[in-house]
């Protein structure tokens, strides 16, 4: 189980900005799966349909969690994709309760529950796509192949009012991730697990206050964080997943998504 240590090496700034006059409505997808789960590959699967069809308006993160990710199902399941991050969130949401796979768009409700079975998934990223944006995000990632520390800018521009609720949540994924997952009917020795959550990057897993106070439109603040990339992650496939939550109803506003690399 992975925990990160990384420090912002700048508090947020505030600024008043020029309206942007158009963005796009980037939503975010959350999984709950695990290596030991017969039906999540067919989830994977259509997270994969969703991911090529809407491009850059869908980010998605894949949390292992729960009994299906625990590394006691053998020694071919030996790996632990867990996260305390992750851990939380699967406490909090109850994914165990509807069943794996499942998962969270936005973390909105859209009239069967917060968590909803894949095959839901594809209308309800549409839906939240459709929507006007409140804010914009933007990441930029600067890395060091050499020491392999990253230093992230997020940049926050609100174009619609908010309450002084408002969290930003920073966190690393990695894509492309080989090793055994279960199916119905096999093993898959090789299976490609992808958007793996790894860690978040801002403090625990309800992410940083942006302001405390309400928000107006036309603010901006800029976040920076150091990070280091862990040796054992593929930093070729790492990516870094922001987004801004509602701290009371945990309903996420915008995500946004940059490779690394």
């Amino acid at each position: 189980m992975v925990v990160l240590s990384c420090d912002i090496i700048e508090r947020p700034r505030k600024n008043l900005v020029n309206l942007a006059s158009a963005t796009d409505h980037v939503v975010l997808l959350e999984e709950f799966t695990g290596h030991y789960c017969g039906n999540c590959p067919l989830a994977h699967g259509e997270a994969d349909k969703l991911s090529e069809y809407f491009d850059s308006n869908l980010a998605i993160i894949s949390i292992h969690s729960g009994y299906f990710a625990e590394p006691v199902h053998g020694p071919q399941f030996g790996t632990d994709y867990r996260t305390p991050a992750g851990n939380e969130l699967d406490l909090f949401f109850d994914p165990s309760t509807p069943g794996y796979p499942t998962g969270m768009i936005n973390r909105r409700n859209f009239g069967s529950g917060i968590l909803q079975d894949f095959i839901e998934w594809g209308a309800f990223v549409q839906q939240a796509v459709d929507e006007t944006p409140e804010m914009r995000i933007d990441i930029v990632n600067a890395y060091d192949t050499i020491t392999r520390n990253l230093v992230i800018t997020v940049d926050l521009e609100y174009f619609a009012s908010a309450s002084a609720n408002d969290r930003l949540i920073v966190c690393f994924t990695e894509d492309s991730i080989v090793s055994p997952q279960k199916t119905n009917d096999s093993v898959i020795p090789d299976y490609v697990h992808r958007h793996v959550l790894r860690s978040t990057i801002t403090n625990g897993t309800w992410g940083e206050v942006i302001d405390g106070m309400e928000i107006s439109a036309g603010e901006q603040y800029v976040f920076h964080f150091n990070c280091p990339i862990r040796p054992e992650w593929n930093d070729k496939h790492c990516a870094i997943v922001a987004y801004v939550a509602d701290d009371a109803t945990k309903e996420i506003r915008q995500a946004a998504k940059e490779e690394v690399r």
